[in-house]
């Protein structure tokens, strides 16, 4: 749990993932529910990703790059790129 001011606390969950298909290379999540928004890094490169609607699993978008998933796994979409399908590394932290 993370403390988020004038003492209410709130979830924060850390998945690293790890990319096979992509040599791989390692993806860190960092999900936090206020506000509601994913923060991956990947590469050296990181992205504040806001909630989205999902249908089943979970789904961040900024209108040009998504993280979607469900249970053990992540993809991440990006303009120009090949999506990462990544896989959890390590079970989540708190």
């Amino acid at each position: 749990m993370a403390k988020m001011g004038r003492g209410v606390y709130h979830e924060v969950v850390i998945m690293v993932a790890r990319c096979p298909d992509a040599g791989d290379v390692i993806m860190v999540i960092r999900f936090q529910a206020m506000p509601d928004l994913a923060a991956v890094t990947v590469g050296g490169v990181g992205y504040q990703l806001p909630i989205a609607v999902s249908g089943s699993g979970y789904r961040y978008t900024d209108g040009a790059v998504e993280l979607t998933g469900k249970g053990d796994e992540a993809r991440l979409t990006r303009p120009g790129q090949r999506a990462l399908v990544c896989a959890r590394a390590l079970p989540a932290a708190p």
